[in-house]
């Protein structure tokens, strides 16, 4: 699994999240992505890479 936990911006957080990919090879490599594309949502900025290959699922 890949895990990544972090929160933004560093001196006065606004958002914290944990992000985790089952099945993952590395947090660097597939959760750190996700999480990045969370925080472009939050900030209102573009994300500069692709969003293929995951489709969302309903967690519990």
């Amino acid at each position: 699994h890949a895990w990544f936990i972090g929160f933004a911006p560093f001196d006065r957080p606004q958002i914290a999240l944990a992000v985790l990919v089952e099945d993952a090879s590395g947090g660097g490599q597939d959760a750190a992505p996700v999480a990045g594309r969370a925080y472009s949502y939050w900030f209102g900025a573009e994300p500069k890479y692709a969003w293929d290959g995951f489709e969302a699922v309903e967690v519990p």
